[in-house]
């Protein structure tokens, strides 16, 4: 049988070192922002359509991962054509689209906004851990959901 509190342990233990300075760990935080993202997908989604059918290169992603830490936003990208690879690449343009020749007459439609844009946070399990700037900084996306924060002693 598997020790549950010893496989924790050693969870905690490998991403000790990547944790950000005053950890806290929000208690379904995880379940929360999956379930946020999901309607926020399905806006992007409508809009990335939108866009499509105005002919526009450009599309929205709404995150972004690195180093194992995500960064939910809007980032927008370009579909460009690589004549050396002969196919379609994706090129990051900004957090806004740029005023260019690509933007139809009257511009495009009111991208949605993500609330959660510039929250930094790790998903452990169900759970969220970020620092507890980070949480204070969110606490209203938090804080009607009636979660429990423990703050983590490293």
């Amino acid at each position: 049988m598997i020790n549950v509190e010893a496989a924790i342990k050693a969870e905690i233990e490998s991403v000790e070192s990547t944790l950000p300075k005053n950890p806290v760990i929000i208690i379904g935080g995880a379940d929360v922002i999956t379930e946020y993202n999901k309607n926020l997908d399905r806006s992007i989604k409508t809009f990335n359509e939108r866009l499509k059918k105005l002919s526009s290169p450009y599309f929205i992603r709404t995150n972004h991962t690195s180093n194992g830490n995500e960064y939910p936003g809007r980032y927008f990208y370009k579909w460009i054509w690589n004549e050396d690879k002969e196919k379609m690449e994706r090129k990051y343009v900004g957090l806004t689209v740029p005023d260019d020749d690509d933007v139809p007459t009257g511009g495009f439609p009111k991208a949605p906004i993500n609330i959660l844009e510039g929250l930094e946070y790790r998903i452990f399990h169900h759970d969220v851990i970020c620092s507890q700037k980070m949480y204070e900084r969110f606490f209203t996306f938090f804080e009607p959901h009636n979660l429990i924060v423990l703050r983590l002693k490293i």
